[in-house]
């Protein structure tokens, strides 16, 4: 009776030792900084038309251009500091127009943008086109990074649609920003198999995040959320962890065989 007496306390310890640990060293919860499923008739004010037009209607907002001005974008938290670690994800519908240009291009990081669909300003830039790209290359996807009056690129690809399904139909687009390092997925596939780091002297660390469309075209967005990235725990922090975790364990089994 006393060993299963031991057992019990052996295995109430060691429990109560991971929830203990789990509790101190667990990442805090996430804060939601904007979410918004375009329900209403018309842009809430925090966001600002830069480029082009949008219309909320059915549940969406619906970026286009026009002859004349082309692109559209629309923004927000625009240098904003506190935008900084966060996870984007949003839903999108690339409709077509100009000459056939079925596409999404996001910002994020967005410190100031003060030009057409890339320059001038200061942000980092995704460029997705489906499989319906017309005469071009189909499915593909590219990182920029803005920086003033150019534009680079820190990496891109084709997508192969048998590997990672991509239409232009209710696409879902998800974008980590981690200090200078990103990662990338469409529809759940990674396009990213380690982050994409931006190793300049200057990288962006904070900024709000822009929605739009390219060359005439329309793209719809809906389920827009940007949430902060929880902190990782540091490697001291795992050290006291495992550390804490062997002096109960070893004071448990001490209180067994005695």
């Amino acid at each position: 009776m006393k060993s299963s007496n031991n057992h019990i306390t052996l295995t109430r310890n060691i429990f109560s030792s991971l929830v203990l640990c789990l509790s101190l060293s667990a990442p805090a919860i996430a804060e939601i900084l904007l979410a918004d499923d375009f329900s209403g008739t018309s842009l809430a004010p925090n966001w600002t038309i830069q480029r082009g037009y949008a219309d909320v209607a059915g549940g969406y907002v619906d970026t286009y251009g026009s002859t004349t001005g082309r692109d559209s974008n629309i923004e927000t938290a625009v240098g904003n500091t506190d935008w900084s670690d966060y996870h984007l994800s949003t839903h999108f519908i690339a409709d077509g127009g100009g000459n056939n240009w079925y596409n999404t291009i996001v910002n994020f990081r967005v410190q100031d943008h003060n030009g057409d669909w890339i320059v001038p300003g200061h942000y980092y830039s995704i460029l997705l086109t489906t499989p319906l790209w017309g005469s071009h290359e189909g499915a593909g996807w590219g990182l920029y990074k803005v920086d003033g009056d150019s534009a680079f690129a820190l990496a891109g690809d084709t997508i192969d649609p048998s590997v990672v399904p991509i239409n232009n139909r209710d696409n879902v687009l998800d974008i980590w920003a981690v200090g200078n390092q990103f990662w990338i997925s469409i529809n759940g596939y990674s396009l990213t198999s380690s982050p994409v780091v931006d190793n300049s002297p200057n990288p962006y660390l904070y900024g709000g995040i822009g929605l739009g469309a390219i060359w005439e075209s329309h793209t719809r967005y809906d389920y827009v959320t940007v949430g902060t990235m929880a902190p990782v725990p540091e490697p001291t922090t795992y050290l006291l962890l495992l550390a804490g975790l062997g002096i109960i364990i070893l004071r448990s089994r001490y209180s067994f065989w005695n």
